[in-house]
């Protein structure tokens, strides 16, 4: 069951900022944990071997190394998916999957620079060879292999660090994978007041004001069309955190928290569809020990009483408790936060929904008694999807797409609250082209 009697007929894509400091280095795996290729790899019989979800990276760095290969074990029947990226300007590579006996059975080969992605389903089992091809160019500057031969399929989301670069945000939308619909998260950072004006500061600590963040994502809306392998209907939902900026502090006043959101839904609202982007939403990573549940709480106030239609999506932590809390009257969790102030911004406003984080089971125990407490108390609580970082980190140990959504969905079951976890998305640090 969800609220769109609402909203009907409104779909999310959303790309997303990490909320905690990460150190440069970091933002180069761009989705995830990462093994660097083991040259000479030029064969099927001297591929680099790989497991599901892996992400790799190798670099043509002349024009006389010309092949990659890398192969895994795909059983008869399981779906693999395969994404190239981070192609750097002035080169063209291609990509192809090879059965077991070297015959061609997908290929994908977009022009120049744009990244390639194949989604095919075994029809038997052994081991795969995945071939990268350099048509042209060569680069040092690695590219990055995704694959995965198992399991659900996630959208990919993204924490902005660079809101000025209008071909930066070009980029990314044309190269945004994997051609499935449903939510993309873009996460442009904290939310500022600067000089007098309402804004941001993204990852980098750039500073935005609202009609930049609009630019910003118009670009990534117009790259997104521009890519000929894009038929997927995709809604975009512009996402904001719940941090206090040390650069440009929002004054710490119910007013100024509910003015800021007054002013980000007219910067959603005034974002035009086009293409296979067919609608634009908003988004934010509330996090407990970020900001009061009185500020956080008027910032959506004034997001929801402000003209206009808009879903907002609450994709933030819980940091609450993993024993089972939903006996109480009113569980009080990190901060101060309690789990009606939860409830409230995640589904009791209403223009509130919710794509809950989940980097651990821990956080699946979390979110899974938030809603048997709602439950127990009369209130509806559901979710839209759920939200990975596919092992990334830091920290270590973060579980990856697949162990998010089975913990996430058997601790549901489990609770007789098992629903849909459509829009299913996977997020890290947007890198540049």
């Amino acid at each position: 069951m969800n609220k769109l009697a609402r909203f009907a007929g409104v779909c999310l894509v959303l790309v997303t900022i990490l909320g905690f400091a990460v150190a440069p280095v970091v933002a180069t795996t761009n989705m995830g944990y990462y093994d660097q290729e083991d040259e000479p790899n030029d064969t099927t019989g001297t591929a680099d071997p790989i497991t599901t979800e892996r992400l790799m990276r190798g670099a043509f760095p002349s024009t006389s190394d010309n092949y990659d290969y890398y192969s895994t074990y795909v059983a008869a029947g399981s779906s693999v998916y395969v994404q190239l990226s981070s192609i750097q300007t002035g080169c063209d590579y291609d990509l192809a999957l090879l059965n077991s006996s070297g015959t061609q059975v997908a290929a994908s080969a977009n022009y120049n620079d744009i990244g390639e992605w194949i989604s095919y389903t075994a029809s038997s089992a052994g081991t795969y060879y995945i071939k990268v091809t350099r048509y042209s160019g060569s680069n040092a500057i690695p590219y990055r292999l995704y694959t995965q031969t198992s399991g659900h399929t996630f959208n990919h989301s993204y924490y902005i660090n660079n809101v000025g670069d209008d071909n930066y945000m070009y980029w990314l939308g044309r190269d945004q994978a994997n051609n499935l619909s449903g939510v993309v998260l873009l996460d442009f950072g904290i939310p500022v007041k600067n000089a007098g004006v309402y804004g941001i500061t993204d990852l980098g600590n750039h500073y935005a004001d609202m009609a930049r963040v609009k630019t910003a994502v118009d670009k990534f809306i117009q790259g997104y069309n521009a890519n000929p392998k894009h038929t997927s209907n995709i809604e975009v939902a512009v996402g904001l955190n719940n941090k206090v900026s040390p650069l440009y502090p929002l004054p710490a006043t119910t007013a100024e928290y509910q003015a800021h959101g007054a002013a980000f839904k007219q910067m959603v609202t005034s974002i035009a569809t086009s293409g296979y982007v067919t609608a634009v939403n908003a988004a934010i990573d509330a996090e407990l020990d970020w900001n009061t549940t009185t500020l956080t709480r008027a910032w959506v106030d004034g997001f929801t009483q402000a003209t206009g239609s808009r879903k907002l999506y609450n994709f933030g932590d819980h940091a609450g408790r993993v024993d089972d809390f939903s006996g109480e009257v009113n569980p009080v969790f990190n901060n101060g936060w309690t789990a009606d102030d939860i409830w409230y911004i995640s589904w009791g406003n209403s223009a509130s929904y919710c794509i809950p984080e989940v980097y651990s089971t821990g956080n699946a125990d979390e979110w899974t008694y938030q809603k048997k407490w709602a439950f127990n108390h009369s209130k509806q609580q559901y979710y839209d999807g759920v939200l990975s970082t596919n092992g990334w980190g830091p920290p270590e140990g973060l579980i990856t797409n697949q162990q998010t959504y089975d913990a996430f969905s058997q601790r549901l079951q489990a609770q007789g609250l098992g629903e849909t976890l459509e829009s299913c998305n996977w997020i890290a640090l947007s890198s540049q082209p």
